[in-house]
């Protein structure tokens, strides 16, 4: 049957701000639905309109969330974007794709993710925006092993925004289809700020998730349930009665149960943990290390594992300086000016003005405690009660009145960890994560003491 663009073409993108959304459309309307995967950058569970923010305006996102289903607790496969997104599409965590999980590296062809798979059975599927990204895809022959087209779907036009006038339900161009269609809009990781992104606490990992389908999904309904992305592609492959057949084993569970209930709140009690990790960000430590962690959740519960913890959680504090043959560049990155050059230190926060005062201002006492909570070393193992302490500040590992649940948590973990094989835990080479080649520009940092 010859392939058709028709029935995609019905559905044009009005998301201005979403750094990548897939479209899944049935090339026979109206047997199956379509799907709309739109994903944010940079986006923390808490900045969204129906969530409370009084600053940021998504109205998009709330009239999904109002009308459909409202997840509390949505965890990210990583505080990062390349791997986060690499556990979306795989349904697999970011630590067991090799380095097709890691930032910046290659995308291997037999992590075959699951929008092949619709492809293969009677979808037409695409992207726009940053797809899943940052890897490296084939260049030549040369990369024979690796994949040539970004593993979110082939790119059919850019991000295009067109206002409707109101009441108008079709999207511009013609659509009809909004009720077909299976809308799940969502963010990669957390907000680009100091102790957020890259980072192993919750404003770093737990993200908006919002899921639209009236015709088969009871809508307004508020779920507590903890859910990670390693459920989203099962879920999709089962709701499109799609075969896993092609793909590598998947971790993640479907969550269909949830989506086609009744209730809010806890909808299935078995679905107890998430799991969400970390290797490396950015170019932010000597030879391209990463700052390894692995995270565990629960609706009340964070447990992170900081597997490295004489590393800087943050990139190293002072890098060499370019073509000098080994100087160093100012502590902290500050220059004769006073002013924090973003390049220079602590390379896994983003550019930010919040990260220049906080560093700029560092010897302030008032401004001291947040310096050390963002940049300074972390103990291996922190434990964090989210609903006494949101933004993770009470270090609760080995607070005796916690014992019990925090074994439970680190027992459940590992576990986990040891079945789904990853590198860190059962070897045989540990350290591998640090050796994969990373083809984005690379900084130098001197050799830790």
């Amino acid at each position: 049957m010859k392939r058709s663009l028709l029935h995609q073409k019905k559905l044009i993108l009005s998301l201005s701000v979403l750094a990548l959304a897939i479209s899944a459309v049935a090339k026979t309307p109206g047997q199956r639905p379509n799907i709309l995967f739109a994903i944010s950058d940079d986006q923390s569970f808490a900045h969204t309109g129906f969530a409370g923010c009084k600053f940021v305006k998504t109205p998009a996102f709330d009239r999904v969330a109002r009308e459909g289903i409202y997840f509390n607790n949505c965890i990210a496969g990583s505080p990062g974007c390349a791997p986060s997104r690499s556990t979306i599409i795989t349904g697999r965590y970011h630590w067991q794709n090799e380095q097709s999980g890691q930032h910046a590296s290659s995308w291997m062809k037999k992590y075959v993710p699951f929008i092949d798979l619709l492809d293969a059975n009677g979808y037409v599927t695409g992207l726009t925006g940053k797809g899943v990204a940052p890897f490296q895809y084939a260049r030549d022959e040369k990369d024979s092993l690796w994949r040539a087209t970004d593993a979110g779907g082939i790119e059919h036009s850019s991000i295009e925004y067109q206002k409707k006038s109101a009441g108008d339900e079709r999207t511009a161009g013609g659509i009809g289809e909004l009720e077909n269609t299976i809308v799940i809009v969502t963010a990669d990781n957390g907000m680009p700020f100091p102790r957020a992104k890259a980072n192993g606490y919750d404003y770093g990992i737990h993200v908006p998730l919002a899921i639209r389908y009236p015709k088969d999904f009871p809508g307004g309904r508020i779920v507590d349930d903890p859910v990670g992305f390693a459920d989203i592609a099962p879920t999709i492959l089962e709701l499109t009665g799609t075969s896993i057949k092609g793909m590598m084993p998947i971790s993640g569970k479907s969550i269909l149960n949830i989506l086609k209930s009744k209730k809010q709140g806890i909808v299935d009690p078995s679905k107890k943990y998430v799991f969400s990790g970390r290797e490396r960000h950015s170019s932010s430590r000597y030879l391209n290390w990463g700052y390894p962690q692995r995270m565990i959740r629960s609706q009340d519960f964070l447990l992170t594992w900081n597997m490295k913890p004489e590393r800087w959680p943050a990139g190293d504090p002072q890098a060499v300086k370019p073509n000098s043959g080994g100087a160093l560049l100012p502590m902290y990155g500050i220059d004769e000016n006073g002013k924090q050059q973003s390049d220079w230190a602590f390379a896994d926060i983003d550019d930010s003005p919040t990260k220049a005062f906080i560093i700029e201002n560092w010897k302030d006492e008032k401004i001291k405690p947040y310096f050390d909570l963002a940049l300074a070393k972390r103990p291996e193992f922190e434990f964090f009660n989210l609903k006494n302490d949101p933004y993770c500040l009470v270090n609760l590992a080995g607070n005796p009145n916690f014992s019990v649940l925090e074994k439970e948590m680190k027992n459940v973990l590992m576990k986990e960890l040891v079945k789904s094989k990853d590198p860190r835990v059962v070897g045989p080479d540990k350290e591998v994560f640090d050796l994969y080649i990373r083809y984005s520009p690379i900084r130098e940092f001197p050799r830790p003491n």
